[in-house]
């Protein structure tokens, strides 16, 4: 397979209109922020950014089928195979319904015996109303559309995943819309809030996934209503994968708010933004390189691969060099996005953040890699033991000078760490090629 032939003009088409819905999904965000954080107040914007990395759940409970799907669409990526990717997508579907279903009637027997038990308010440090119940409506919406995530599964493994970032755009900008009225009324309350999260996600995510079954021609078959265990055990590595990246991502507010409180917490969601734009930004160019370090291994070209890994990881350094320069003009930034220049109190936070994107954004590389071709077993062993160095450190050591930030700090020399395990993944593609 020559080259040029990963660069053909769909290649292209596909990153450039990535870059595109990207770029207007982060304006829209930056506006949907602000908004929010005028709504709720500092405490309780606190409390919805511990709640956000929730929506990442999504990915697990699809218990990897999602990223076999993306990896088998790839491997038939011809018409005359159309019919074996219907039964597969058809499977998944079933598969990871049935598990949702399961698994929010778990999570309402929890509500109900053990939640009732639970004091949010005192947890969160608020008095703000049915606050079990916004939690409720928010982890719900996100588990009952999961399995809808199948669809856009599809359409990433055929190098159209435009769908799935015009799909995050359109539901940030109804989102923004739905929190622009409650601004306007006396609903400002969070639970007002997770209802229009709710509506906003159920119906962006049936528009996009009724688009994906028309534009790939995909016929959802009659098969029996039951867990297909052979793709269950296929995906077991990527659900551990995905299950430990979710914890690894999504812990940070949670420490921050038990160790620290929620206020310190809303600090960590502005910081973690700034430095997660430019960590999307980049993460643009390896959407399209899963797929294709899949397809390319397929081909056993490996001197593409060496080539586009090489040109990724000079392009990290951009993304250290753009985070050092938000952190010089952090005040700045924050008087012109919410207008208080002081929300961010310790000077460290932007600094450290900007290593940990530089490193994060390696790391991605080297994972990239390793979902494409299917060694996950290094992945999934590193994380579980990083987590677990990376959580005792943050319970027993702290910096009193740069306060939260030192969690920050943690999380960075954790993806060295990471970074030490993952790279080995290289050294397994040139030694194949030298075979």
């Amino acid at each position: 397979m020559k080259d040029n032939q990963y660069l053909s003009k769909t290649y292209i088409l596909n990153t450039a209109l990535n870059y595109v819905f990207f770029s207007l999904n982060i304006l829209v965000t930056f506006f949907l922020f602000e908004a929010i954080f005028s709504l709720l107040g500092k405490a309780k914007f606190g409390i919805w950014s511990t709640l956000i990395p929730i929506i990442a759940f999504s990915s697990i409970i699809n218990f990897g089928i999602g990223s076999t799907i993306r990896n088998v669409a790839v491997d038939l990526n011809d018409q005359t195979q159309i019919g074996n990717l219907d039964k597969i997508v058809t499977s998944g579907l079933v598969s990871t319904g049935i598990l949702s279903i399961f698994t929010w009637l778990l999570l309402i027997v929890l509500s109900l015996f053990i939640g009732g038990e639970l004091n949010y308010n005192s947890f969160f440090g608020t008095d703000e109303q049915n606050l079990g119940l916004t939690i409720f409506i928010f982890v719900s919406t996100v588990i009952l559309t999961a399995p809808f995530n199948v669809f856009f599964s599809v359409s990433n493994g055929r190098h159209k995943t435009f769908i799935q970032s015009f799909h995050n755009f359109s539901f940030s900008l109804v989102l923004w819309i739905f929190v622009v009225v409650l601004t306007r009324t006396d609903m400002r309350s969070l639970f007002h809030l997770s209802v229009c999260f709710s509506i906003s996600k159920i119906i962006t995510t049936l528009i996009f996934s009724t688009w994906v079954l028309v534009k790939f021609k995909i016929k959802i078959l009659n098969i029996p209503l039951r867990i297909n265990y052979k793709l269950l055990n296929a995906s077991k590595l990527f659900l551990a994968a995905q299950f430990l990246s979710f914890l690894y991502i999504s812990v940070d507010p949670y420490l921050i708010t038990d160790i620290y409180g929620s206020i310190a917490t809303a600090e960590y969601s502005i910081s973690s933004k700034l430095s997660f734009t430019i960590i999307n930004v980049f993460s643009i160019l390896l959407i399209q390189f899963w797929s294709s370090i899949r397809g390319a291994a397929n081909e056993k070209n490996f001197t593409w691969m060496k080539k586009i890994i090489r040109n990724l990881m000079n392009l990290t350094g951009l993304v250290l060099f753009f985070g050092l320069v938000i952190s010089i003009f952090e005040k700045q930034i924050m008087q012109i996005w919410l207008g208080d220049p002081d929300v961010i109190t310790s000077k460290w936070t932007l600094i450290i953040f900007s290593f940990y994107a530089f490193l994060h954004c390696l790391n991605a590389i080297y994972v990239n890699i390793q979902n494409g071709i299917g060694e996950l077993k290094t992945q999934v062993i590193s994380l579980f033991f990083v987590i677990i160095l990376y959580v005792i450190a943050c319970y027993n050591f702290h910096i009193k000078s740069i306060g939260y930030s030192s969690i920050i700090l943690f999380k960075t020399i954790s993806m060295l760490l990471l970074i030490i395990f993952n790279s080995t993944v290289i050294r397994k593609l040139y030694g194949t090629n030298r075979s």
